[in-house]
């Protein structure tokens, strides 16, 4: 985990990178609400992690990142959690699925 922070570090304090950065708007609801909005669309947590970024100080924050998911439908919701009862949702679509892997995808790890 100590490496993925250093390397997170390094890619956004690059020059390169400050260039690339995009502003997208965020929905954040309480935990009761998002999870009201999401029963309505059928989704459930699937997958739960933690996720880093630089904060506005130029400091890495640390936060619980869930992905929700409606196996019947394919749409899901990625959400970070902030805080106590700051749920935000980052993302939503459809389709949601394995990605395709061949040997050539592969890293070389």
């Amino acid at each position: 985990m100590k490496y993925i922070l250093i390397l997170l570090g390094i890619f956004f304090i690059s020059p390169s990178f400050a260039n690339n950065l995009v502003d997208l708007p965020i929905v954040c609801l309480t935990k009761k609400q998002l999870l009201d909005t999401l029963k309505g669309f059928g989704e459930k947590p699937v997958i739960t992690g933690f996720s880093s970024r630089l904060d506005s100080k130029n400091e890495v924050e640390l936060f619980e990142l869930i992905i929700f998911m409606n196996p019947n439908t394919k749409s899901f919701t990625i959400v970070e959690v902030h805080g106590n009862d700051k749920f935000c949702a980052i993302s939503a679509g459809l389709d949601f699925k394995p990605a395709p892997v061949s040997k050539n995808d592969r890293p070389d790890i």
